[in-house]
């Protein structure tokens, strides 16, 4: 296993792919945030990747350098986001991830590393607990998750509906609404 730039891998769907398979990948794990954030707020960004000996995708680090003068000089994997740190199929490539993550850090001069983890890494770094995730499992149909309310919450669910009011998503051909609320 060996650490490769994104550049070098031959098609950007194996990283999606990885992605999708992963039962520790978020969305957050996807490319695409790092060139927004940087582009966006000035940090930058590191997107390391894994590979097996046949060059398959086996392990994603998103990693962001941020700079502040209240929170201080880190790497953040990602900020903004509850989740998007190390994911990796195993314990080899988790490591490597991360020793590369102490490589850039003592590269860019971070004093800490912030690994944002649904499940604790156990390797003896701090662990911040202060963060909750809250899941619901929703039912098949619509009407079943409305019968699943209490009674009064589905009174005031109704009504509003009763009433005329709707709920749309849109776009730019939304705006006009959305000002008129």
């Amino acid at each position: 296993m060996r650490i490769i730039s994104p550049d070098n891998v031959c098609n950007r769907l194996d990283i999606d792919r990885y992605i999708e398979g992963s039962g520790s990948s978020t969305l957050y794990h996807r490319m695409q945030w790092g060139p927004l954030i940087q582009e966006t707020f000035g940090h930058q960004f590191f997107y390391l990747l894994c590979a097996d000996d046949d060059g398959s995708v086996c392990g994603i680090l998103p990693l962001v350098h941020m700079r502040s003068l209240f929170f201080g000089n880190s790497l953040v994997s990602m900020p903004f986001f509850n989740y998007g740190g190390v994911c990796a199929e195993n314990d080899g490539s988790r490591s490597l991830l991360i020793d590369e993550a102490l490589r850039i850090a003592l590269e860019v001069g971070a004093t800490h590393i912030e690994f944002r983890q649904e499940t604790p890494l156990g390797n003896g770094f701090p662990v911040k607990t202060r963060k909750v995730s809250m899941r619901l499992e929703l039912p098949e149909t619509p009407d079943d998750l409305m019968l699943a309310f209490p009674s009064k919450l589905r009174s005031q669910i109704r009504k509003p509906l009763r009433e005329g009011m709707v709920a749309r998503i849109g776009r730019f051909e939304e705006l006009d609404s959305f000002h008129d609320v």
